[in-house]
């Protein structure tokens, strides 16, 4: 048997990144919103509604837990992410 199929290529810039979100309810929807696209745009494969869940966590916890009006992400050039409130550090 000889396998011909190839995984569809990824964009190696990621459009639309780094996300900057107005902290407050609305932002958390609108994450997971952004995150259904991506993974629809680079076809990844993994659970959405997982991919979503953690999302949700983890802006939430970004509002509850960092001051400031604003929510920063942006991949870190690595396997992870880095997220943050858009202030000075």
């Amino acid at each position: 048997m000889t396998m011909t199929a190839i995984a569809p290529p990824r964009p190696t810039e990621i459009p639309g990144l780094p996300v900057r979100l107005t902290a407050g309810p609305a932002a958390v929807a609108e994450a997971r919103r952004q995150v259904r696209a991506a993974l629809g745009l680079w076809r990844a494969p993994v659970d959405p509604d997982i991919a979503v869940l953690l999302t949700s966590d983890l802006v939430t916890n970004a509002i509850r837990h960092q001051p400031g009006s604003t929510l920063a992400f942006q991949r870190d050039g690595g396997d992870g992410g880095d997220g943050g409130d858009g202030g000075d550090e």
